[in-house]
């Protein structure tokens, strides 16, 4: 019994002694024994490299074999002499800029990597040689599609492509985007673009586009390639109206082109404002916050793409003035591209539900609106004067498949005290 008795204190005090050991193992994370940085490994330039640009970073891998260790980096760097001199030290990042680097030299550099324990490693020397001062401006862009000079180009599906670059190897390349309907191209569609292909926004019927590319480099110079040009795809007009061959006044409107809600006095024919030189001009006039009038017309052929083409003004800036076009019942499911003139600002309402700015409108003051539309995309660009102002416009409907209702429009909570429309038409492919 006695001897009983001691083997199961013995085993006790082994207990407790395994219990105290495995305590002081856990309250002492960092028992284990620390391990210095890995050596850093090169990433830019890499050694030996030749023709690299005077404005770079230097860059490295580095990292630690103790989680939880902190590395700093210190950078040695010197032109022509294999034995670096220190730069900047305790960088907490693996990249550095150096100031001041001389061209057609050879740079010589090295990375010590320090844990916070004071463990260090150091990076085998490497080297690099920069280029000569002398810059090359960047290739003269070449044309891949569409083919200079194409016909029938669908304006829904226009990609252009070029062949750029730079015979220097160290420059980054932009291109400068040229589009018009002018010889030479004077409208600039994008800047500082680093693609060498475009999908382009709407275009419109029947129209040639002359386009140019204009390469730059990080330097600043450039080379402009050859203009080139395209003629996209025929149309008919399925509506217009220059309201020129109504009587002066209250407007009744032919059976097969027009009808109007609303009180019909508020919207009239005149002929004091004018469009062009000469002619008459639809007014709208709503001067109650409670009511509303419209004038609406049906596509006899309606159309999943299309463009349409008004000219509207305000008399005040606090006119509120609109178009709609659906493609079934007049409501939020089937509303499509919806633009308003909203006191001193144009605006179109996107599939969000809001209001989005187009630009600054001013009253007394005609403008040519230009929507081009595509159902299957969902979107639609706005072009004013001739000018692409936004080129992938969302819309509030969902799944429109074609365009079948237009709406011009007051609205029941604004006012507007004079509306004018002219030279209303809407185009699509031919039938």
């Amino acid at each position: 019994m006695h001897q009983w008795r001691n083997n199961l204190g013995a085993l006790l005090i082994a207990l407790l002694i395994l219990i105290f050991l495995n305590q002081c193992t856990q309250q002492n994370p960092y028992n284990d024994v620390n391990s210095p940085p890995h050596i850093p490994n090169v990433l830019f330039p890499t050694t030996d490299s030749t023709n690299i640009d005077v404005l770079i970073d230097l860059r490295w891998e580095g990292s630690d074999p103790n989680p939880g260790d902190i590395v700093t980096y210190d950078v040695f760097l010197e032109a022509g002499v294999p034995s670096p001199r220190l730069i900047v030290a305790d960088l907490t990042q693996p990249f550095y800029r150096p100031d001041s680097l001389k061209f057609s030299t050879t740079y010589y550099w090295q990375v010590i990597a320090t844990d916070n324990h004071g463990e260090s490693t150091v990076s085998p020397l490497w080297s690099f040689t920069t280029r000569s001062e002398q810059n090359t401006p960047p290739n003269m862009p070449t044309y891949s599609t569409p083919e200079d000079g194409s016909l029938f180009v669908p304006i829904n599906d226009v990609v252009l492509t070029w062949t750029g670059g730079d015979p220097d190897t160290f420059q980054t390349v932009t291109y400068r985007i040229l589009l018009d309907t002018q010889n030479p191209p004077a409208q600039t569609l994008l800047v500082d673009y680093k693609e060498t292909s475009l999908h382009l926004p709407l275009l419109n019927f029947d129209t040639r586009y002359y386009w140019q590319i204009i390469a730059r480099d990080m330097y600043g110079a450039e080379t402009a390639g050859p203009v080139w040009n395209f003629l996209t795809k025929g149309t008919s007009i399925l509506l217009q109206d220059h309201f020129d061959g109504y009587p002066i006044g209250i407007y009744s409107p032919p059976d097969s082109l027009w009808r109007y809600g609303g009180q019909a006095s508020d919207i009239r024919i005149v002929n004091n404002v004018f469009y062009g030189s000469a002619g008459n001009c639809c007014k709208f006039i709503d001067n109650s916050d409670e009511s509303s009038n419209y004038l609406a017309a049906t596509l006899k052929f309606p159309k999943s793409v299309g463009v349409f083409e008004f000219v509207w003004r305000v008399e005040t800036s606090e006119d509120f003035f609109g178009v709609r076009m659906y493609s079934g019942t007049p409501d939020d499911a089937h509303l499509g591209p919806s633009v308003s003139i909203r006191g001193d600002s144009l605006q179109y309402y996107d599939h969000t539900q809001n209001w989005q700015y187009i630009c600054d409108i001013s009253p007394a003051t005609w403008y040519l609106i230009r929507l081009v539309f595509d159902c299957d995309l969902g979107v639609f660009s706005i072009y004013v004067n001739d000018e692409l102002m936004i080129p992938d416009a969302t819309w509030r409907g969902r799944n429109l498949d074609m365009i079948r209702y237009i709406y011009f429009l007051t609205f029941n909570n604004r006012r507007c005290q004079g509306g004018y429309l002219d030279d209303v038409f809407f185009y699509s492919d031919p039938m």
